[in-house]
């Protein structure tokens, strides 16, 4: 059997092994047999709203929790046979617990549902019940010390704070609905200057401005605050939760590009500002439309490759028309890079310098590809690549002068002889 500790007060002098677990989701939890919960100080009733007199033992009174549902009564264990010893009318509230509701701090309980959303939606959540109790608190002291009666005025804060409530839950935006139920309790007559607390931490930024850079690049600007330590960029795509945090930028800057978006979408963002002390309420969200091309891009020229090493290559190339949401860099059919659209130059790495690599380079937008490029060539690395071979000419070797061969003499004739 389950017993809802309503705080820690509740929980004085009972016996719980808090070493124990048992890992349950919510629908088992909700299917669980339930004993009466444990509270402090009860269930206050005013009006039609049901508030959990939440009472710390560290506290010297309680805050009132508007609870959002019957359903979420039910949760706690409360039925027909225990209502009326769990829940009391106002009169016998403050006679039976000591405390006057005009004096006690008043805020929404987070609602059964809550439990079940992502963690980021959770902790925006958190941070707008936090909002809300602070300006729900400070409209209840404004009224009655005008001198009108809680039971007056809590239902007009408890019907602000549900259009708040419903407006996150629709759109998971907790700026916008913390303006809401600002808004909402302005026209009661409630949230003067001075009287309404602003969220904690700085200021909500102003003057959120968005404009495109090019088909695939958003540039969010905003007016800096002094009181700001940083700030948070919220939203993404139509379709994308609001409070998605995209982005956080730190003091000193109060501009941000978010790239690789694409084209023909709609993106919308809203900025927190934070410091040591807390974050504000998100802006309104800003949109702007990414431009969608009409045609495929012009194709990349004068493509060239340099081997920078035996294992890396530098391929740079001219591209003057900003047509292109991006390139994709070949190795014959093999994709090797997929490049984004703001640079002309990249180096591909883990390169086998032992061998001559060739490239093409195509670029690319929603319309479609352009043609290849050049083919640009590198490698192999420390091998001279000659420019022309030149053969070498035979020698002709002269033909040898004939020696000439002297004359063979001739023969001496003896004189004849002497007649007598």
């Amino acid at each position: 059997v389950l017993h809802w500790g309503g705080d820690t007060r509740s929980l004085a002098g009972r016996v719980i092994n808090w070493s124990g677990q048992c890992a349950v989701n919510l629908s088992q939890l909700t299917a669980a047999p339930r004993g009466d919960p444990w509270l402090s100080s009860g269930l206050p009733k005013i009006g039609d709203p049901i508030y959990l007199s939440k009472w710390e033992d560290t506290e010297a009174a309680p805050t009132l929790l508007h609870i959002q549902s019957i359903a979420d009564v039910e949760l706690f264990g409360i039925h027909t046979a225990n209502y009326g010893n769990f829940i009391l009318e106002r009169g016998p509230w403050e006679q039976r617990f000591g405390f006057r509701v005009a004096t006690l701090r008043l805020g929404p309980l987070a609602s059964a549902a809550s439990f079940a959303w992502s963690e980021a939606d959770q902790a925006a959540y958190g941070r707008l019940l936090a909002n809300i109790e602070n300006a729900e608190s400070a409209a209840l002291f404004q009224a009655t010390s005008l001198g009108t009666d809680p039971v007056t005025v809590l239902p007009g804060i408890a019907d602000c704070e549900k259009l708040g409530l419903d407006s996150f839950e629709s759109g998971r935006n907790a700026g916008v609905a913390f303006q809401r139920i600002q808004d909402c309790l302005s026209r009661l007559g409630f949230g003067g200057t001075g009287l309404t607390p602003q969220p904690s931490g700085p200021p909500v930024p102003l003057s959120v401005r968005i404009v495109p850079v090019n088909r695939t690049d958003l540039q969010i600007t905003w007016d800096p605050s002094a009181a700001a330590t940083g700030y948070r960029i919220y939203g993404g795509s139509q379709g994308t939760a609001a409070n998605t945090l995209v982005a956080t930028v730190q003091t000193g800057f109060a501009t941000t590009t978010l790239t690789g978006l694409v084209p023909g979408a709609t993106y919308c963002y809203s900025v927190s500002a934070f410091n040591a002390t807390g974050e504000s309420a998100a802006t309104t969200p800003v949109c702007s439309v990414l431009t969608a091309p009409s045609s495929a891009p012009t194709t990349p020229s004068n493509l060239q490759a340099t081997a920078l090493g035996s294992n890396s290559v530098q391929l740079t190339w001219f591209d003057p028309i900003n047509d292109r949401d991006g390139f994709y860099i070949y190795e014959g059919t093999n994709t090797v890079a997929n490049v984004p659209a703001s640079t002309t130059q990249w180096t591909i790495t883990g390169w086998n310098g032992s061998v001559q690599h060739c490239y093409e380079v195509v670029a690319f937008n929603g319309a479609g590809q352009s043609a290849r490029s050049n083919t640009a060539c590198a490698g192999p690395v420390g091998t001279v690549q000659p420019t022309s071979t030149v053969q070498a000419t035979a020698t002709t070797q002269p033909s040898p002068t004939s020696t000439a061969v002297p004359a063979t003499p001739t023969a001496t004739v003896a004189p004849s002889a002497t007649p007598v």
